[in-house]
């Protein structure tokens, strides 16, 4: 945190020297904070977000679990930055954490969310709060509301969805570079915190490598002699 405030602090003219450079910073083990909805949660939340009052919020939540962007990138999205016909279906984001903007590709279930939700006139924003033109502010009140509704203890974040979305993509066969496209990481340390998730898929990449490589070994190889060929096997 002082590493940081010196940092802007420098940026914006206040001083010339961080004192806090050179100090390792602690390295938290990011795997005990995280937490992952299984399949039978993943439908309580949705049928609890069906049932809740306010739509857009429930919306909301819910595309935060099929596309895996940050909550303020979601909160952000605007109709007119919304391809939702021709051969790619696209959701462009402006602005990210990483300071570029990116396309995000909309999946089936994202589609059909965002096209079954009314436009509220004169506000640009998909999900539109209670301020004239704005989008929502504060989301976690539905989302305290969904999740108890759902049996989702009281502990689980809203920023958790990011990390169940890189739980389905890894236990699903996708790869820690998936991840880090999927939830727009500035590098790939970022993704490697969910490496733990990916043994199944290791497993089987393995097993794949096994399978190729006897392969190529028991393939024919052709060895030339006195005007005919010969087929060897190793």
């Amino acid at each position: 945190m002082l590493h940081r405030i010196f940092s802007l602090a420098i940026q914006w003219g206040y001083c010339e020297k961080n004192p806090a450079t050179g100090i390792n910073k602690f390295q938290e083990d990011t795997n005990k904070h995280q937490r992952f909805l299984n399949n039978d949660e993943i439908r309580s939340l949705f049928r609890a977000a069906d049932a809740d009052v306010n739509t857009y919020a429930a919306a909301y939540i819910k595309m935060l679990l099929l596309t895996g962007v940050r909550r303020s990138e979601g909160l952000g999205m605007k109709w007119e930055h919304l391809q939702l016909s021709g051969p790619k279906q696209l959701w462009y984001v402006p602005h990210t954490k990483t300071g570029k903007s990116r396309y995000v590709i909309l999946n089936p279930m994202a589609i059909d969310i965002l096209e079954g939700l009314p436009k509220v006139y004169g506000n640009p924003y998909v999900f539109p709060g209670k301020v004239s033109g704005q989008p929502i502010v504060n989301p976690i009140k539905a989302f305290k509301r969904i999740i108890c509704r759902a049996g989702i203890e009281s502990s689980f974040r809203l920023h958790d969805i990011r990390h169940t979305v890189a739980s389905l993509i890894v236990n699903n066969g996708g790869s820690l570079y998936d991840v880090q496209a999927a939830l727009n990481h500035a590098n790939s340390s970022m993704s490697e915190r969910y490496a733990h998730l990916s043994s199944e898929s290791m497993a089987k990449t393995s097993h794949n490598l096994s399978a190729v490589v006897a392969g190529a070994i028991k393939s024919p190889r052709t060895k030339s002699g006195r005007g005919r060929s010969v087929e060897m096997e190793i």
